[in-house]
């Protein structure tokens, strides 16, 4: 029974996985609609990914606009259909980076943090934990949000900042060891 339950479930994760790539492939020859289905489907990973990044709401509407932008004039230039969401997500996390830089300073709030994660759900946040990770230089908290608070695996990851999958493994580590070290310290 439990074999028939998964079959199914894998067959109604290809047919969305199709519908996808259908909604891709008429975004990338014009359909305007097909291409605001697509920004739909993805507007909670990229807020997700702007309050993990940047201080305040506005900014985050900004990199938004700025990524729904920039993605529905290159959306001809993806190569792969099939790596639409981490392209999408790239230019999110690209367009963060441009406002902090504009800024001049990068600003991870703990309010930014708890909104990003699942810490209601889960219960397993505190307040040290979000410090710790705010503490983390830029190339290990980008990994550590996009991993643990928007759920992508290290290939999204990898293909969302354009770095080879054995760095993200290896930021991810080094982070993790840093948080480990700075968590203990704090005790």
């Amino acid at each position: 029974m439990e074999y028939v339950k998964n079959m199914y479930y894998e067959e109604e994760s290809m047919k969305n996985d199709d519908l996808i790539i259908d909604e891709i492939t008429l975004a990338i020859n014009g359909d305007k609609t097909a291409f605001i289905n697509l920004i739909e489907k993805y507007k909670l990973d990229m807020y997700k990914i702007g309050r993990g990044l940047l201080s305040c709401d506005e900014d985050v509407g900004d990199a938004m606009q700025e990524t729904v932008v920039k993605a529905f004039k290159n959306i001809g230039k993806l190569k792969n259909r099939n790596s639409f969401k981490g392209w999408l997500l790239k230019i999110m996390v690209n367009e963060c980076h441009n406002i902090l830089k504009s800024k001049g300073k990068y600003i991870v709030t703990e309010e930014a943090i708890v909104n990003a994660s699942y810490t209601d759900e889960y219960k397993v946040e505190t307040e040290h934990v979000r410090k710790a990770i705010k503490s983390l230089d830029e190339e290990f908290r980008d990994v550590v949000i996009l991993y643990y608070y928007n759920d992508l695996n290290i290939n999204d990851i990898s293909n969302t900042l354009d770095i080879p999958e054995g760095t993200v493994k290896s930021r991810l580590s080094r982070a993790r060891k840093k948080l480990f070290n700075l968590l203990r310290e704090e005790r």
